[in-house]
């Protein structure tokens, strides 16, 4: 989920029992690249409180960060806010905000396990959200749907995820973005199927479409990076055009997919026959489980979306 700071930032600290003096003097630094992230544990984040300590969370927090900066070759912003609060509702849970300071307000309750942490999502997702600039409201499909996607991704490249659980995720999720009786495009049907996995088809397509097009030259990665080098991220502190943020991605790949597929999905719903493109690829699911078709017709698709990786024994 993300959200514009802009000038309700004060106020949503008073809210979380925040203050800007915590915010200024953090309790902890991280440093990826030249980017320097700064972590504020509010009070109730003590260690004798929590089934995890402060450093198993910072060392989670770190990875995801080296992660997303792997996969966009570089960490999104230049400076970021955490601010860690404790949870008696969630395990993990967080928020983005944009701005010129954004920051990553994250909720992680008492109980949460070091297991929880290793197997947690919703930092990379977080963290993704901030290679992508503040879009119109309704286009908040893009947004989340980038998250959606892009986060496996990131996680199995980076050995905090197995190649197969991110297609189950896939697999499993996909179809809730596919559009029901009454539905229109992604634009003007806002609701929570449509905005996060509705968004997740459209840049599934995206990638397979770049690939074939370009003979796997370039994939989505390569959009998304052109994006945020032009400083399409969450340090804007207004809105960009969803027709220039695309046009950007599509010059760096030498193709139009990201504005084709926007303009047949963005005001009438497009069917996807998503069991035909699963087979293409040569993924499915039997009981819960993967299984992988290596004779498949686009099985180096497969391979090239979502590279086979070797799970972090640290994780």
């Amino acid at each position: 989920m993300r959200l514009a700071i802009f000038s309700v930032l004060y106020c949503l600290a008073l809210l979380l029992n925040l203050n800007t003096a915590a915010m200024s003097h953090p309790d902890a630094q991280i440093k990826v690249g030249t980017s320097l992230i700064d972590i504020s544990f509010a009070p109730g984040m003590e260690d004798d409180r929590l089934s995890v300590s402060r450093n198993q969370i910072l060392d989670s927090l770190e990875k995801s960060a080296r992660a997303v900066a792997d996969y966009f070759q570089h960490f999104p912003v230049s400076h970021l806010d955490i601010v860690v609060n404790p949870s008696d509702h969630y395990k993990i849970n967080g928020t983005a905000y944009s701005g010129a300071e954004p920051m990553i307000i994250l909720h992680i309750g008492y109980q949460t396990t070091l297991s929880d942490l290793h197997k947690d999502w919703v930092i990379v997702h977080e963290m993704v959200h901030l290679a992508f600039p503040p879009m119109r409201k309704r286009h908040n499909w893009i947004e989340e749907g980038l998250a959606t996607y892009i986060e496996p991704i990131v996680r199995v490249r980076a050995g905090m995820m197995l190649e197969k659980d991110a297609w189950q995720w896939l697999l499993t999720g996909t179809p809730k973005g596919l559009p029901e009786y009454g539905d229109r495009g992604l634009d003007f049907t806002p609701t929570w199927g449509r905005r996060y996995w509705g968004g997740a088809v459209y840049f599934l397509l995206a990638d397979i479409q770049i690939r074939e097009q370009t003979n796997n030259k370039f994939g989505i990665e390569h959009a998304l990076r052109a994006i945020t080098s032009a400083g399409g991220t969450m340090q804007q502190q207004h809105t960009w055009s969803i027709i220039k943020t695309l046009n950007i991605g599509d010059s760096a790949t030498g193709t139009g997919i990201l504005t084709k597929l926007y303009n047949q999905m963005k005001d009438k719903p497009m069917k996807v026959d998503l069991d035909a493109l699963w087979k293409r690829l040569g993924v499915s699911s039997r009981k819960n489980k993967i299984h992988f078709d290596k004779q498949a017709p686009q099985s180096w698709l497969r391979r090239a979306i979502i590279p086979s990786m070797s799970l972090d024994k640290n994780n």
